[in-house]
């Protein structure tokens, strides 16, 4: 047990400071976007770049998916050159081939269902970026498959930067609005496209295998779905919220989503290290797998609950901080948003549990395709009803649906016995505090020092009534300790 929170913890440290640093650059760029874009500049921005994002699921048709599934059926280093030489050559058929219809026939398409916002520039140059992209995004998952968590950190840590860097300079020197940041992302996506290509061409072998890319296309095939939903839920959204409330509206709910979203980070960056780790744990040794990851579940869901938790406490505080008076409307669906990002980090779990099976991965487009359609009548009646609000609790009503429909679905395709009753007390503890927090919240507390001094100590009492609750075994604490100490030892010396 104690090896593996170390594997996990190890390249998930890793990835956790590439994502944070991502996102903390990301998040310098708010107070820049809102003295420098105007509000629907910004609306803009939000509409482009998950579109971004659903045209490189598209143009890779999950094919990154099947070779982190497939490199843990072999050991064979010759056999891992090939699938990354098939998939390279898979992926550019098909990209290439949805790249040429929508640059030839996408404009009328597009500019129907995006109103406002102008094919040429802004969509032609994101088909662009997201065509490019192919190639970063399978390089990026070769790293995370091999377990080399520093070349993915340096290589994305690298291309964030000069992003932000060349969007400073164009929104803020050059007065590129919105186009500057769609500009800036192209130019560097068209580097790294050269860049990653070299460095794919060292590690592949290109011999053709058909069989092999039948098996590839028909796992990744209900993958795409699978890939796609939360972007297409958080389009459908701001669509949805564009066509009835307007550009202004669409870029003060992108704001909370965006802030609402942070908790987000932690679960990716820890499921960059537990996905490939699981994958080849569950094929090599499933009981072992069992038994391990249902304590590391228990563990994780504590994680996400107290720092969901955290970010509710003070979510007025980092909407002050980072937003200015145009976003204040934000505030009220940041803890909605944040709550909703807590379910989805747990349905990542339950998916890792349904892609290892090769026959239950078609478990996935039915979860995923019934769970947009649910947020698309969500959206439709709460936005008409309660406004940008109304979004936020469709997204919630969403991942409350996938987590739920999930589990049944994993448990189908890996059955697991999960320590319930733990889990039953995280939440109880956690729901336990937040009444205690809406308590503190009907007091007046005018000194600012006082008021953060009182919410940081809040901020520990889910984990004081946990060891109330007899939650943490012996066993646990001292393995924990164990690992903090050798860590201390190894990087600090002493």
């Amino acid at each position: 047990m104690r090896q593996y929170i170390k594997e996990i913890g190890a390249h998930g440290i890793i990835y956790t400071i590439s994502n944070v640093l991502n996102k903390t650059i990301g998040l310098i760029l708010i107070p820049i976007y809102a003295r420098f874009l105007t509000v629907s500049d910004y609306g803009i921005l939000s509409i482009i770049t998950p579109f971004i994002a659903t045209f490189v699921v598209l143009f890779s048709f999950g094919l990154r998916s099947s070779y982190t599934r497939f490199y843990f059926d072999q050991t064979d280093s010759d056999f891992h050159r090939k699938l990354l030489g098939n998939t390279l050559i898979t992926s550019f058929i098909i990209g290439t081939a949805f790249f040429a219809v929508l640059l030839l026939f996408g404009q009328s398409f597009l500019e129907g269902l995006f109103p406002g916002i102008p094919y040429v520039p802004f969509f032609r140059y994101a088909l662009l970026i997201a065509y490019f992209s192919i190639y970063y995004e399978i390089l990026l998952n070769v790293y995370r498959t091999k377990r080399k968590s520093i070349n993915y950190g340096i290589l994305s840590v690298i291309r964030f930067t000069l992003v932000i860097v060349l969007t400073i300079i164009l929104v803020v020197r050059y007065k590129q609005g919105a186009l500057g940041k769609v500009l800036g992302e192209f130019y560097v996506t068209l580097g790294f496209f050269i860049i990653c290509i070299i460095l794919l061409l060292r590690e592949a072998r290109f011999k053709l295998d058909f069989t092999l890319i039948k098996n590839m296309l028909g796992y990744a095939l209900p993958i795409v779905p699978h890939m796609l939903s939360a972007i297409i839920i958080r389009i459908a959204a701001q669509q949805i919220i564009n066509k009835s409330e307007g550009l202004d509206a669409t870029g003060v709910y992108n704001m909370g989503f965006l802030i609402g979203s942070i908790i987000s980070l932690v679960a990716i960056s820890i499921n960059q290290s537990w996905g490939p780790l699981f994958i080849k744990m569950a094929t090599q040794d499933e009981s072992n797998a069992k038994k391990v990851f249902s304590q590391l579940t228990t563990y994780y869901t504590l994680l996400v609950l107290v720092f969901s938790f955290f970010l509710i406490v003070f979510n007025e505080n980092i909407v002050l901080l980072l937003a200015n008076e145009k976003y204040m409307g934000s505030i009220a669906i940041v803890p909605v948003i944040i709550v909703s990002f807590g379910l989805n980090a747990i349905y990542f779990v339950l998916a890792n549990c349904i892609m290892v099976n090769k026959k239950q991965v078609r478990l996935l487009p039915l979860l995923t395709i019934s769970s947009a359609v649910i947020n698309i009548v969500a959206n439709i009646i709460l936005i008409r009803i309660y406004g940008i609000i109304g979004a936020a609790y469709a997204h919630l009503i969403t991942n409350l649906y996938m987590v739920v429909l999930g589990f049944f679905a994993a448990q189908k395709a890996f059955h697991m016995k999960y320590e319930y009753r733990r889990i039953v007390l995280l939440f109880v503890s956690v729901g336990l505090s937040y009444l205690c927090f809406r308590l503190l919240e009907s007091i007046s507390i005018h000194r600012m020092y006082l008021e953060m001094g009182i919410k940081l100590l809040l901020t520990l009492l889910p984990v004081a009534l946990l060891f109330l609750f007899r939650f943490f075994k012996k066993s646990e604490l001292l393995n924990l300790l164990d690992i903090y100490r050798k860590t201390r030892i190894q990087y600090l010396g002493k």
